[in-house]
């Protein structure tokens, strides 16, 4: 009996790609090359239950004036939310976290201040809860 040697060439595997999603920190496939979307959100008791915000891929709770605070949902994809609220109106702040998300932001009215707070958007819409974009 004859003994034959046989090699075989290594099969190269090579790791996919992965890209950090900007929200949430995880790693996918493909990178996120959207807009998120952010929408000022009522936190006062009265104004419960509130929708949509399970499906926030970031939520912020920030201190609007005394002890009432706002929350800013924020969703990379609106696909399958459904109804978000109840919506509240904008403040500067909102503003400056939409810019650094790069992110439209959804509100229903604002201060005078936080309405002005737009041009910092660098041409970035907004919209209001008559869904008009401004």
């Amino acid at each position: 009996a004859t003994t034959e040697a046989t090699t075989e060439a290594p099969t190269e595997t090579t790791a996919p790609i992965l890209y950090q999603h900007p929200l949430t920190g995880e790693m996918e496939e493909e990178p996120y090359l959207g807009n998120p979307t952010a929408v000022v959100i009522n936190n006062l008791r009265y104004a419960l239950p509130q929708h949509g915000i399970a499906q926030a891929d970031m939520m912020y709770e920030l201190i609007t004036e005394g002890d009432i605070t706002r929350c800013l949902a924020v969703f990379s994809d609106l696909e399958g939310v459904g109804s978000i609220g109840p919506v509240r109106s904008a403040r500067t702040f909102f503003n400056s976290i939409c810019q650094a998300l790069d992110a439209v932001i959804f509100h229903a009215g604002g201060s005078k201040r936080g309405r002005g707070g737009y041009h910092d958007l660098k041409g970035k819409k907004t919209a209001n809860s008559s869904g008009s974009m401004g």
